[in-house]
């Protein structure tokens, strides 16, 4: 999911202030406090927090849950607004890594589900998978961090959490790519704004 950021700034009066770093961070600052870009984060964590509930709600083993590292919060919003700018911005980034994962949606968590019963070669013992995969989504996420679990089915517990681990550090590993990516899209839009400037137009 391409991350954008949207602001609209008036134009200063000339000669107020010169394009240097200082000049440069005041308006960063003000792209990251702006209206849009707050509106832009709420409707992504409102998209974020939708769809782990509907994964919740299904239990359902989900990758991109497990990476979202939320599993500990017992409320609807996942993602919350509160918090400084960093924390916001790394919060925004773990919520576009997550949507962007093929498994942050129901369907997407079913189809995971799939291939984890192929890949243990239990489609013929459909019963005999739902029985462990159900224990699983029920404890999923203290399951990935105990690595001395143990249950009664262990050897078909240990290749669903070795693959969901797997597959979420995976995701977890975008989380950094995409803070990265706002913080810059955010220097553009100041870079942008003193380009106007200089040009004498002004930046809608």
């Amino acid at each position: 999911m391409p991350v954008s950021v949207v602001v609209k700034l008036n134009k200063p009066r000339r000669g107020t202030f010169k394009p240097n770093y200082g000049a440069m961070r005041e308006i960063e600052k003000a792209v990251e406090s702006s209206p849009q870009l707050r509106k832009e984060i709420a409707r992504t964590f409102q998209v974020a927090n939708r769809r782990m509930q509907n994964i919740e709600h299904a239990g359902l083993i989900s990758p991109a849950v497990v990476a979202a590292n939320k599993g500990d919060i017992n409320r609807f919003t996942k993602f919350s607004m509160k918090g400084s700018w960093e924390s916001l911005k790394e919060e925004y980034a773990r919520a576009l890594s997550f949507l962007s994962d093929e498994t942050s949606t129901a369907s997407g968590a079913r189809q995971y589900k799939k291939a984890l019963q192929g890949m243990l070669n239990l489609n013929n013992e459909p019963e005999l998978f739902e029985q462990v995969y159900s224990n699983m989504a029920n404890n999923i996420t203290s399951i990935v961090a105990n690595e001395q679990a143990n249950f009664t089915y262990q050897s078909i517990m240990d290749v669903i959490k070795s693959e969901t681990q797997n597959a979420a550090r995976s995701i977890e590993s975008r989380v950094a790519e995409y803070e990265r990516e706002i913080q810059d899209n955010i220097r553009k839009s100041a870079e942008s704004f003193f380009e106007n400037l200089a040009a004498g137009n002004v930046l809608m």
